[in-house]
């Protein structure tokens, strides 16, 4: 063989050598590229947490419950107050014991043809204290009744360490109402951190400015969410954000989740706060406010 003949040789040897290195190169650039984009793309997706981390996985469709049964033993309720106000048309608040025991109210009752628990608020006066608008709503014991011990609804509340999830389906046969929040227990103070309002056909979510003054601000709004539809929501509180996401379904609603960041007085690390969802009549139309699947998550 001539010496440019080995000399040719040689140089394509090496630059297969080249060739082999570069392509190595790209495929595991390529793999890293898309391994990242696919991790980025999960976190926005679930705006809080995966159903890997301990959250239950939520049912693509409204579940349907038994018709023939009180709203207590369809649900788990054993970590939930009802709460109506206290005019003359209302029934007290139902504890979890009462709610257990099959307790039901002119405004509290199981629909007879899907078996949902049924909230209304026909009942004009039936407001509580602080507000004008009557409401049914539940109010989150997230480590169960406090009166059982004797202790104070006021110190039933998780802080913003950890992560707080609530999942719902729900459908509103009516229009502007409150049907999630989040409320903290604020030394005398009445402003909720997060109150998400279905208003025509979509739910629009605000955050309060501020702890002693309140003011809305931050709104985080979803659309195409028809009235007397059901339709899914998660409300978070994880990592110092609140994330809201809904739609008409869990996939749609995860893959739509906004976050906000509260004002510093709401991060105060002593601060207690609830989950509330129900039917939170803001405009007097007494809407019906439908909950078909109800489920919370906390850790400390």
């Amino acid at each position: 063989m001539h010496v440019q003949d080995v000399l040719v040789t040689q140089k394509i040897s090496a630059l297969f050598v080249i060739i082999s290195f570069s392509l190595l190169f790209s495929g595991a650039a390529m793999a890293d590229a898309v391994n990242a984009d696919r991790s980025d793309a999960t976190a926005g997706k679930s705006g809080v947490l995966e159903t890997s981390n301990g959250i239950a996985a939520p049912p693509d469709t409204a579940p349907m419950h038994d018709p023939g049964k009180p709203p207590g033993q369809n649900f788990d309720l054993s970590k939930w107050k009802m709460t109506s106000g206290s005019g003359s048309d209302c029934s007290p608040g139902l504890r979890p014991a009462a709610l257990a025991a099959g307790a039901t109210a002119p405004h509290f009752f199981t629909d007879k043809t899907d078996g949902a628990m049924t909230l209304v608020t026909s009942y004009a006066d039936c407001m509580t204290s602080n507000s004008r608008h009557p409401r049914t709503e539940f109010r989150e014991f997230w480590q169960g009744d406090p009166s059982v011990t004797g202790a104070s609804d006021e110190t039933s509340g998780w802080t913003v360490k950890g992560a707080h999830v609530l999942d719902a389906w729900v459908s509103v046969t009516g229009t502007n109402t409150v049907v999630g929040q989040i409320h903290p227990i604020s030394g005398g103070q009445n402003h909720p951190l997060l109150m998400c309002y279905y208003i025509g056909s979509g739910l629009s979510c605000s955050m309060e400015i501020s702890l002693s003054s309140g003011g809305h601000g931050n709104e985080m709004s979803f659309f195409d969410l028809p009235q007397g539809k059901p339709f899914f929501y998660r409300i978070s509180y994880t990592d110092k954000k609140v994330c809201v996401s809904a739609g008409v379904n869990p996939t749609a609603a995860l893959s739509a989740t906004k976050c906000v960041t509260p004002s510093a007085g709401f991060l105060d690390p002593q601060l207690l706060s609830y989950f509330k969802i129900g039917n939170y009549d803001q405009g007097g139309s007494h809407p019906i406010v439908k909950i078909y699947y109800l489920n919370t998550y906390h850790t400390s």
